[in-house]
């Protein structure tokens, strides 16, 4: 019994430290608790990067990505920052809206890390895609501004969705074929 004691101890200082080591904000109305003036600049640099993004700002945009950026969209698709550069620049990756539904950063040192949630408005005319992302932005600090070295997405199921893998086999198809993605070639998707 006395093991037990110990570990159940043991376990309630773990439980403490890894409480008080979370993330204290969550950028909702509903939670909002003031940031440090670090984590302000990285939600900062965070927000200024989609607005850009939104605007096609390229030069902004430039600043903002790190020059070894790794970022991958929803679609799996993984790009470098000139590959994504171009994209936008382009219009073959066309953001209409991004709207953050949730922004908690984390600084470790000169290392920063958002976890959040948006609503992505992609494409134009017919090929228009509103998609809700949970996303991890991490960024690093040089030369005392934010750049984002790494982005990852995932798509938050629409309320009422099947679980993946649980669609109707497309007709004709065989049976237990996963649907079929994007065209090739179609931009990404966030």
């Amino acid at each position: 019994m006395r093991g037990f004691k110990r570990i159940s101890v043991d376990a309630l200082i773990v439980s403490v430290l890894l409480a008080a080591a979370m993330p204290r904000v969550a950028a909702t109305a509903e939670t909002f608790k003031p940031l440090s003036k670090a984590a302000s600049g990285l939600v900062a640099a965070d927000t200024a990067r989609y607005q850009a993004m939104v605007s096609r700002d390229v030069k902004a945009l430039d600043l903002l990505l790190a020059d070894e950026l790794v970022y991958i969209h929803s679609s799996s698709t993984r790009q470098s920052k000139s590959e994504h550069l171009h994209d936008i620049e382009v219009g073959a990756a066309v953001y209409k809206r991004i709207d953050t539904k949730e922004q908690v950063p984390s600084i470790y040192g000169n290392t920063g890390l958002i976890q959040g949630v948006a609503i992505f408005t992609t494409g134009g005319g017919a090929r228009e895609m509103t998609s809700t992302l949970r996303y991890t932005s991490v960024y690093v600090r040089r030369q005392g501004r934010w750049q984002m070295v790494s982005f990852s997405c995932s798509r938050i199921p629409e309320a009422g969705a099947s679980a993946p893998g649980a669609e109707e086999p497309p007709a004709g198809g065989p049976a237990g074929a996963a649907p079929s993605g994007p065209p090739p070639g179609s931009p990404p998707q966030t």
